[in-house]
């Protein structure tokens, strides 16, 4: 049913109307013509107060969203982002996409920002931190494992642009390479280097790189500058000198140096500029585990009182056998043993000097005590003997020179009475292959069944030029392994031939296992030299068969030298 229409009663209403006042103006709208500029002002006057409408209302709804004084339509707000927030922002860029790949490509910056700020700090080395403490804990795994907690959005990042799961290949890791671009990043959000740009730059220097080849990894942020690099090595070579300094003081040491020739080839040689060689010094300091300093009193040296030295040297000193000792030596006593340990060695700085002289030797001596270590005469007496190792010609030249000086008053400039020659063993191991081989090779065609050279062209292998009167020394591994593994094992069997008893079964050279056998059984057939001449003399139906002779010193010999230098 529809309502009823109310009518109203014009008598109950009364309007007083003053017809003397003008009637009252109504607001009329003009059409205006503007012009294209005008139009076009207006129009963005228009768009912009829109969107300020717009803001401010989304700011209102977002204060009410995020109200705290509303606990439980907060509570509601955080419950429905938490579980729905996902579907909400696929939505979101379903509907407008443009916006929130914006959105996402800000909120992602601000984090990828922070993350390398923190990664930057992180590989930055510390202020006045040592060049080879930098080196000594660097490793692209530790920095690999740490980059992925404090920067897990960039590592994303890289991992999700740069990696293919279609290709997977053993041979490569992915991680390390990312690694090694988070670490061209941090170089260049601080443009300072960091510890892996210090890495490559010593890596680089010790590989030989040229100087343009560090200009351009240098501008890939792969390496610092050439500049650099050099400053760095200066730098560690300092840091290395004055950890030896303070090593010295306190721990006994040995020095070990030798002679470095290098040749240098002129392209273009002029009468200022040829071919040359330059002749050097390098020396490298060990240091004495569990010595105390002090520990090897300058009264240990008995004093030098000849230039030459007095050597007891009789005829039973030629060629001893083991019978003649076998009961007079003992087993040496242990007295303060070295524990098991690491060696640590120190390499110090090359010398430009010739050390094949007296005055070489002396000039050595005084660079690595004096100038390098800052070694004064006081600090030696504190110290005590120093050890001097090196080749023959090394210990030859000290020796010459503590003859030299030996009646000097000054300690520092008599320096046999603080230093002590010690022959290397290598070394030693070298005279020993070469006496052999120059005393048992023979000469050329020569059929002697001893005759090294014999056996050595018999198996085709390359001449060996050697001999007493030969100018050039002869090669040591060619002769080591003539010795030891061909022409040894050879004469053994041989011997056991001769001998008509059976040989121990070895396919190899002797071993430690049967060399007391092997020793024993030789010696039965080996007199000494004057045990030969004893024969030669009161035996006169004595015939002497020096093929078989020379053949058991030859083979007496070799068995030293595997007893001594083959451990």
């Amino acid at each position: 049913m529809p309502p009823k229409c109310t009518r109203n009663n014009e008598n109950l209403v009364f309007n007083n109307i003053d017809t003397s006042a003008p009637p009252p103006k109504r607001t009329r709208r003009v059409l205006v013509k503007l012009s294209p500029q005008e139009l076009q002002a207006e129009q963005a006057r228009l768009v912009a107060e829109q969107k300020q409408n717009e803001a401010q209302r989304t700011k209102e709804l977002q204060s009410e969203v995020n109200a705290k004084a509303n606990q439980q339509q907060s509570a509601r707000v955080s419950r429905m982002l938490g579980a729905h927030g996902g579907e909400i922002l696929a939505l979101m860029h379903q509907r407008c996409p443009d916006v929130m790949r914006v959105w996402a490509v800000n909120s992602v910056s601000d984090m990828v920002a922070r993350e390398g700020k923190v990664l930057a700090e992180f590989l930055r080395p510390s202020h006045g931190e040592d060049v080879s403490e930098i080196l000594g804990r660097w490793s692209l795994d530790r920095i690999q494992t740490r980059a992925q907690d404090i920067a897990p959005t960039l590592c994303k990042l890289l991992e999700q642009g740069g990696f293919n799961e279609s290709l997977t290949s053993t041979r490569r890791n992915h991680g390390l390479v990312f690694t090694t671009i988070l670490c061209m990043l941090a170089q260049s959000h601080t443009e300072h280097s960091n510890e892996f740009q210090t890495m490559m730059c010593i890596y680089l220097l010790a590989c030989g790189a040229s100087h343009s080849m560090f200009e351009v990894l240098h501008h890939t942020r792969i390496t610092s500058s050439y500049t650099k690099a050099v400053y760095c090595l200066k730098k560690m070579g300092t840091e290395h000198l004055n950890k030896i300094e303070a090593l010295v003081k306190v721990h006994l040491f040995m020095i070990v140096w030798d002679n470095l020739n290098i040749a240098f080839r002129v392209s273009e040689q002029r009468k200022d500029s040829k071919d040359h060689f330059d002749n050097g010094t390098t020396a490298t300091l060990i240091p004495l585990i569990d010595i105390p300093n002090g520990h090897l009193s300058l009264y240990f040296l008995p004093p030098r009182l000849t230039r030459l030295p007095i050597i007891n040297f009789g005829p039973q000193d030629l060629l001893p056998s083991l019978e003649q000792f076998a009961d007079n030596i003992k087993a040496p006593p242990v007295v303060l043993s070295i524990p098991v340990h690491q060696t640590e060695q120190y390499p110090l700085p090359a010398m430009h000097i010739d050390e094949s002289s007296i005055d070489g030797a002396l000039e050595v001596i005084d660079s690595i005590v004096r100038k390098t270590l800052k070694m004064s005469s006081e600090d030696i007496q504190k110290h005590g003997i120093i050890m001097c190792a090196g080749d023959q010609l090394t210990v030859s030249l000290l020796d010459k020179a503590t003859a030299s000086r030996h009646d000097d008053s000054d300690l520092f400039d008599n320096v046999g009475s603080w230093t002590h020659p010690q022959l290397g063993l290598f070394h030693v191991k070298l005279a020993a292959t070469r006496m052999v081989i120059n005393e048992f090779s023979g000469t050329a065609n020569s059929k002697s069944p001893w005759s090294l050279w014999r056996v050595n062209s018999l198996l085709g292998r390359k001449a060996i030029s050697a001999g007493w009167k030969v100018k050039k020394l002869p090669p040591f591994r060619p002769s080591w392994d003539l010795i030891l593994a061909l022409a040894l094992p050879a004469n053994i069997l041989d011997t056991f031939r001769l001998t008509k008893e059976m040989p121990p079964a070895f396919e190899d050279p002797p071993d430690g296992s049967n060399q007391e056998v092997l020793e024993s059984k030789i010696d039965l057939g080996c007199p000494t030299v004057l045990e030969l001449d004893d024969l030669t003399l009161d035996d006169e139906e004595y015939i002497p068969d020096l093929d078989q002779e020379d053949l058991q010193f030859i083979t007496q010999e070799m068995i030293d030298v595997l007893s001594k230098y083959d451990r």
